[in-house]
């Protein structure tokens, strides 16, 4: 069952490292936005809530933008969304996503951004403007989806490459206890 089970996240962990693999590759050809809006009400004001999901040149992005106003300050936005809704996906020129609307400048250290901050309050406590910008390059994906099947892989190169009368797990000279290795106390008869 073990031995299923780690074959499975193997194969898992390959699935994702392809995915990312391609999805890094994409990246520089065309960048990607996928979006949504959504209204809703609390209190006098309506709140604005606009979130997206950006990939360009081996990086990707999450946005959040929160906005509030009385009851009736988004008669443009709200006729956008009673015609019909608006694309949820745009291909643009690929770009490394940055904050944008950062106030006071996050650090971007090797990829990764965060940056979020948020202004004034409504009577019922809650914000009146809030933003959130998360990003990160694609090879933080990359890099804990190929550990298990590099680690996998390497074990199984080293068994097959270990000589005969030699233990499978740590390399010990065998000839003098054939049966357990004294070692590492691995049993050389199944190979465990």
């Amino acid at each position: 069952m073990k031995r299923r089970l780690l074959n499975f996240a193997t194969v898992l962990s390959l699935l994702v490292l392809a995915a990312t693999l391609a999805v890094w590759a994409r990246s520089y050809v065309t960048g990607d936005r996928f979006f949504r809006w959504r209204f809703e009400r609390d209190g006098g004001y309506t709140f604005w809530t606009s979130e997206s999901v950006s990939v360009g040149r081996g990086g990707v992005g999450y946005s959040r933008f929160v906005q509030s106003h009385l009851h009736d300050d988004y008669p443009d936005q709200r006729a956008k969304l009673a015609r019909g809704e608006p694309p949820r996906h745009m291909r643009v020129k690929p770009a490394y996503p940055a904050s944008a609307t950062s106030v006071r400048g996050s650090a971007n250290r090797l990829g990764f951004q965060c940056d979020h901050w948020s202004r004034g309050r409504t009577e019922s406590g809650r914000p009146r403007v809030v933003s959130l910008d998360l990003v990160f390059p694609i090879w933080c994906i990359a890099v804990p989806a190929a550990a298990l099947p590099l680690v996998r892989g390497w074990k199984r190169w080293r068994r097959r490459r270990t000589p005969a009368g030699r233990c499978p797990e740590c390399g010990y000279d065998l000839r003098a206890s054939p049966g357990r290795c004294p070692e590492c106390g691995a049993d050389t008869l199944t190979g465990s």
